[in-house]
């Protein structure tokens, strides 16, 4: 069978619809999964969006259904709502079919199995295999009826239990016409804050801007809103609600550095523990969990290598520079960005001046994570050949996740990009001084391997 092969990214499936991903390869990825997996028997099924949606989650149906299991249609829900229901019903996994933050023209798949545990990149490496080498298994099913559920309600209920708002916030939400819709300004007003919304109309066109709260440019409409009403806070949703990035009360956008420094020292106040963030760290979180004498562990820059190491860990919070955040603590072992939204509120409505505290966190000068284009299929070997030299040339490198190399006075990393055609790289330094010397002899070793940043960029940087 033909399919193709670039859509299978390390942790989801993403491709251009219908060129690289369309209903043909969902059926046989739906089929693939319950082939691979045949102790699984219930399997909800939910999605974003996007036009090619509804026909592309009724081929997935179908794929399972072929493949023995038991459905349940979520219907168009944003992603963390189907991570909910695999917890809080007791399924046995979930599909999601959403390209998360990318434009209109693309789609995908997310799996989970039990517990919302994310599949991993061998388990998409067999289903793939499954599919090429013509091992689909077609099941007789007795049990092919559909469900439905409407598994919001109980969201809504079970996570707004979990917080307390000391006192009520201005709140401005940007759902940038993807997946989140009204619902944060619903839960937020039922917990008695004033909330509106921006962008809240589905339309995978996505007029607007792309829903992607990482890079500042998407950030814009919502910081001048927040400066406009005088907001407490600004909250921007990805495409299919597993990611939020925030505003403060000043228009300040308010980095994954900040924002790992916040939930960390919030969960020490409950318990102390180990915490797990990905290799993109910053030095002055790494120093604030040693000063509380606690460990912390860098993993792969993606969610799911997150889950298990704070799994494995028995951490108290672990996240991502990208703004995926888990609360053990608190809450299922599911990544949620509303429910990282409600903990940050809760936390906002402690404080007296919300800038004034995110100014008052250690912190150190850093760079903004650099997009550097790179072919799907060669980025991978470019970063291993780039941490093999690094490493032959005596350095400190961290090989977890591409090549972070810790110098005396800051830190830089080179890595491949899971889920789109680029390699990133970051830099971070005590001083500014500290931070353009770093920056300067990175980027001559990624020239010397081969990796070379585009002129604007370097310009960009200072170079």
């Amino acid at each position: 069978m033909k399919i193709d092969e670039t859509i299978f990214r390390k942790y989801d499936i993403r491709g251009r619809y219908p060129k690289e991903f369309n209903e043909e390869a969902a059926y046989n990825i739906a089929l693939g999964f319950a082939n691979l997996f045949p102790e699984l028997k219930r399997i909800v099924v939910g999605g974003d969006i996007r036009k090619s949606t509804p026909s592309l989650m009724q081929v997935v149906i179908k794929g399972l259904i072929d493949g023995g299991k038991e459905v349940v249609n979520a219907g168009i829900v944003i992603t963390p709502v189907v991570y909910f229901a695999v917890c809080h019903y007791n399924f046995d996994g979930g599909i999601v079919v959403t390209a998360s933050h990318l434009g209109g023209e693309f789609n995908g798949i997310k799996i989970v199995l039990k517990n919302a545990y994310p599949t991993l990149p061998k388990d998409y490496d067999k289903i793939k295999n499954l599919i090429i080498n013509n091992k689909l298994l077609k099941i007789k099913n007795l049990n092919s009826a559909i469900k439905k559920i409407d598994a919001e309600k109980d969201y809504i209920k079970y996570i707004t239990s979990k917080i307390s708002i000391k006192k009520p916030l201005k709140l401005i939400i940007d759902s940038g016409n993807g997946a989140a819709r009204l619902l944060p300004e619903k839960i937020f007003r039922l917990l008695g804050c004033e909330a509106s919304t921006i962008y809240s109309e589905p339309d995978d066109s996505f007029p607007n801007h792309i829903p992607d709260p990482y890079h500042k440019e998407n950030m814009e409409d919502l910081k001048k809103e927040v400066l406009e009403k005088e907001a407490d806070l600004g909250i921007a949703y990805d495409g299919d609600g597993d990611r939020a990035g925030f505003i403060d009360n000043k228009g300040n956008l308010i980095n994954g550095y900040d924002l790992l420094m916040i939930f960390t020292k919030d969960a020490f106040k409950k318990k102390l523990g180990p915490i797990v963030v990905d290799s993109r760290a910053s030095m002055a979180l790494i120093e604030e969990v040693k000063k509380h004498k606690q460990t912390i562990e860098l993993t792969v820059g993606y969610h799911a290598a997150v889950l298990s190491k704070i799994i494995e860990k028995n951490a108290v919070f672990g996240g991502e520079v990208t703004c995926h955040f888990y609360f053990p603590l608190e809450y299922y072992l599911t990544d949620d960005a509303l429910f990282a939204s409600l903990k940050l509120v809760q936390i906002i409505s402690e404080k007296k001046d919300f800038a004034a505290y995110i100014n008052s966190l250690p912190r150190y000068c850093a760079s903004e994570e650099i997009f550097i284009e790179f072919s799907d299929t060669k980025k991978y070997q470019a970063v291993d050949n780039f941490t093999k030299m690094t490493k032959a040339k005596g350095l400190d490198v961290n090989d977890i996740d591409g090549s972070r190399i810790n110098f005396e006075n800051g830190w830089g990393i080179v890595r491949p990009s899971n889920t789109s055609a680029f390699i990133k790289v970051i830099f971070e330094g005590r001083t500014d001084k500290d931070l353009l010397n770093i920056t300067r002899k990175i980027i001559n070793l990624m020239d010397e391997s081969g990796i070379i940043m585009p002129k604007n960029q370097r310009k960009k940087i200072g170079l």
